[in-house]
């Protein structure tokens, strides 16, 4: 029997359904349900299947009895697509953890089997509605990471032969294939002779020979090429004509390749312009080449992807040989640290840090067909203008707005998949479609990372610091630190030169040192192959040397940052790392394995450790970054109620507390204050200045909650301490006078107020100077008294006051900033410029929201202000 087209296409969906279909979904079961449940793996055991009973509540099944009863068993082997789909969109223990993406994609394929393939024609299906069909399977397999391979199989599938027809087919490709590299060879050979002779018997003749291109359009890059030609004419004038090297180097996907064939396609022109003619002939066949380089006025050699310069030098022209005069080498790697330093012969490049942003634009317009739409920007920085990600993503956004379903896709849609996790999917098509890309950004990134940890011990603790850390730039003396404590027989040099050498690890020069960073790709990979390739114990021992690194560079270079409120801009770089790690430190649980952090050497006692987690929590609380500093003091407080003194008990209770007020717990502010209190009596008895301190953030948490008596008598018991052994003019005097202020303002009393304000600021401008931070709060309450009393002006100067040395001291993303923006706009409300009041609590909301989340009891507030003013 002869079958036609549509009736193999209708076998082939038959085959999509029964047999690649229930896999497919049984590994996305196995995957959700290990990322929702991560203590217990289904392993297709009868506690599985027993897990997975427990969790359907009764009163709200929405599985059937039938497909609960084989569920029940646990071998989802045993699994048909019903129960999957039921298992997956229906549940209650998956079906709402499910992300939107997964639950629409399996939808998706469930509709494709129940609604088209149940009601496909018997026996029969056209050619258009099998690849429309065939793509709707293939986007969702994609969409849900799993492997298409055997899709795309099906649909290039033109029969269905039989094991003997496979076994003839497979002998005569075997035998055509043979032939057909027998007679490439035989014109290999023929075609070699031809040119050797060719050669032998005309002049010397300019040549290009470079790898092939990609398929889809590139990017002409023509700034960079016009300055490499300009520093190549300038070595080879510096040189006198002689030997010359120029190195590009470069992470993967920097475009060092593509970037090299388009110098040395400028150079051919440049050099065929110059109708060369020379009248000597090359006489000696087996010197042909070496022999002729000499007739040449000028060439240019291209040495692609050198993985390791002193492996290969051996074998490069040798500078002062008279046979390789005239010609330079033109070569790209990813290692700088073989480069030799720039000279009369050896000049350098680095493109890391990708295109040129213009460049950028116009090569993604380019590749996708997509008119500018002011979205460009946008994916050109999330990709970190690295030209092998940007045309990845151009034939990507291409590909997809070719399908009938894809054509409102753009910029905008790419960069949702992009944040979602998916840059993975959107690398594919072009690698599957152009050979000149064998790997995509992802791995070559990966290869390179991989490579450089297995060989090199230096970049690999670098590597795996920066993965405990944030995307953003990091200090190079921290990450000298970490290698030197995974390290010891390195010195701070040695590490710092290892380091600079890898094109993967950028570096950047600032006014308070220099700054390490990687690409977000290169974060990405890190992050996941480290992950992947670490042991437990080892994992516990990199996030204490990155917790101790951190404290030796906050020790060395920022000693006053923890306790003068002047120098808290110095750490502003240390917060995003902090954030990052802190969940690192929780998750390895360090206070169990603080025996061990402190055998390896690591830390000399548990002091030392509880130390260094307050000192993070401290520098995350002076940045009003509170969630960040509780993580870090409550870690340190486990340790010291196991071991610790009664003065590191109460000092971690009070550092608690004061975070505790700042994000509005106040009745746990108040717990923990009062539990330090206590000791503090306890030990000092009732006229220490720590008693005094604990006093003063009583009366904080009081102020905040309402009871104003309290926080004033509180605050007098502070002062009444702090006066009698600190003396009238010492500084925590000018802190309780404010104190109290603050108070008395709160009680409409603005002359009292004002008069402790004022005694305030006297006593802080002589202990500390005009300019310091604690003088804008002083400011700050003397304007607040001022509008009070209706002066608006007087009221706006110490405002202004307040707002600029804020901003010199902590930058423009503060609360403190904040704050001040928002009594900014109370005064312009009072003076009835209602537009500029908007501004100011709009700039106010800004650094609220980002500093708080959205949710704070703050930004709450500030909306209702905003709100009020959109009514006028």
């Amino acid at each position: 029997m002869v079958y036609i087209e549509e009736q193999l296409n209708y076998f082939r969906i038959c085959y999509i359904v029964t047999t690649i279909l229930t896999p497919a979904l049984r590994s996305i079961f196995k995957q959700e349900w290990d990322r929702l449940y991560p203590s217990g793996e289904w392993n297709d055991t009868p506690k599985n299947g027993q897990d997975f009973y427990n969790k359907e509540s009764t009163g709200s099944q929405k599985l059937t009895a039938r497909l609960l009863s084989k569920i029940k068993q646990g071998n989802s082997a045993e699994w048909d697509c019903t129960t999957f789909f039921s298992v997956l969109l229906h549940s209650n223990s998956i079906s709402r953890g499910l992300s939107p993406v997964v639950c629409a994609h399996v939808d998706d394929l469930r509709r494709f089997r129940n609604e088209e393939f149940a009601h496909m024609p018997r026996g029969q299906l056209s050619v258009e509605a099998f690849i429309l069909t065939v793509d709707r399977v293939e986007t969702a397999f994609q969409g849900l990471g799993l492997s298409a391979v055997k899709i795309q199989e099906i649909r290039k599938q033109r029969s269905f032969p039989t094991e003997e027809l496979q076994n003839v087919q497979i002998h005569v490709n075997s035998l055509y294939q043979e032939l057909c590299e027998t007679n490439a060879k035989l014109r290999t050979s023929e075609e070699n002779c031809l040119f050797l002779e060719e050669q032998l018997n005309n002049d010397v003749s300019s040549f290009c020979i470079l790898s092939p291109k990609p398929f889809h359009e590139i990017a002409t890059r023509n700034g960079e090429v016009s300055k490499i030609m300009k520093q190549l004419k300038s070595l080879r004038k510096r040189n006198k004509n002689g030997l010359s090297f120029y190195y590009i180097s470069g992470n993967p996907g920097s475009g060092k390749s593509l970037l090299a064939g388009l110098v040395a396609e400028e150079f051919y022109k440049t050099a065929t312009r110059d109708h060369m003619q020379l009248e000597e002939k090359v006489k000696i066949l087996r010197d042909l080449i070496a022999a002729k380089i000499r007739f040449y006025r000028s060439w240019l050699l291209v040495i692609d992807n050198v993985t390791d310069m002193l492996n290969i030098r051996d074998f490069l022209p040798q500078p002062g040989n008279e046979q390789w005069t005239k010609g330079q080498l033109l070569i790209t790697t990813q290692i700088t640290s073989s480069i030799p330093s720039d000279n009369s012969f050896v000049s350098h490049i680095s493109v890391s840090r990708g295109m040129k942003p213009t460049d950028a634009r116009s090569f993604l317009t380019k590749i996708s067909g997509i008119k500018k739409d002011g979205m460009e920007d946008k994916v050109a920085k999330a990709l970190d203008y690295q030209p092998l990600a940007l045309a990845s993503a151009g034939v990507y956004v291409k590909k997809i707005r070719e399908r009938v379903v894809g054509r409102k896709f753009g910029w905008k849609e790419y960069l949702t998949n992009l944040k979602t996790g998916m840059r993975a999917v959107t690398e594919r098509e072009l690698a599957r479609t152009n050979s000149s890309y064998s790997a995509s950004m992802t791995a070559a990134t990966r290869l390179a990372i991989e490579r450089a940890m297995n060989n090199n011990d230096v970049v690999k603790s670098a590597f795996t610091l920066l993965s405990l850390g944030a995307l953003q730039p990091l200090h190079l003396d921290i990450v000298t630190n970490y290698i030197l404590n995974d390290n010891k027989h390195l010195d701070k040099q040695e590490a710092a030169l290892e380091i600079q050498g890898y094109s993967l690890l950028m570096l950047e020069k600032r006014q308070n040192g220099t700054f390490i960073s990687v690409h977000q790709v290169v974060h990405d990979v890190m992050k996941s192959a480290i992950k992947e390739l670490r042991e437990r114990n080892r994992h516990v021992q990199a996030v204490a040397v990155a917790l101790k690194s951190f404290n030796q560079f906050i020790e060395i270079n920022l000693p006053r940052t923890l306790c003068k409120g002047d120098c808290v801009a110095d750490s502003k770089h240390l917060v995003p790392h902090l954030n990052v790690l802190v969940p690192e430190i929780g998750n390895v649980s360090l206070t169990e394995y603080e025996t061990q952090v402190i055998e390896e050497g690591i830390f000399n006692d548990s002091n030392a450790l509880e130390s260094d987690l307050s000192k993070l929590g401290t520098i995350c609380l002076n940045h009003c970054e509170l969630p960040g500093a509780k993580a870090y003091y409550d870690i340190a407080l486990k340790l010291v109620e196991r071991r610790g003194t009664d003065v590191d008990l109460a000092y971690s209770y009070s550092q608690l507390g004061i975070v505790l007020l700042q994000m509005g717990e106040l009745k746990q502010a108040k717990v923990h204050l009062k539990r330090a209190l206590d000791i503090e009596l306890k030990r000092h008895g009732p006229k220490h200045v720590m008693v005094a301190r604990t006093y003063h953030r009583l009366g904080m948490v009081h102020r905040a909650s309402g009871d104003l008596e309290q926080a004033k008598e509180y605050h007098y018991q502070a002062s009444d301490i702090r006066r009698n052994n600190l003396g009238p003019e010492h500084v925590e005097m000018a802190n309780s006078y404010h104190h109290l202020a603050n108070i008395e303002y709160q009680l409409i009393n603005p002359q009292e107020a004002e008069k402790l304000y004022k005694l305030s600021l006297d006593i802080q401008q002589k202990c500390l100077g005009e300019n310091h931070f604690y003088v804008s709060f002083s400011y700050v309450g003397l304007g607040n008294v001022q509008r009070t009393l209706g002066n608006a002006r007087r009221a706006k100067k110490f405002y202004e006051r307040a707002l600029a040395i804020r901003l010199e001291k902590l930058g423009p993303c503060h609360i403190d900033i904040a704050h001040i923006y928002s009594n900014l706009g109370h005064l312009e409300y009072d003076l009835g410029d209602l537009q500029t009041a908007k501004n100011l609590y709009q700039r106010a909301q800004e650094i609220l929201v980002q500093m708080l989340g959205p949710r704070h009891v703050e930004v709450t507030n500030m909306c209702r202000l905003l709100s009020n003013v959109g009514s006028k």
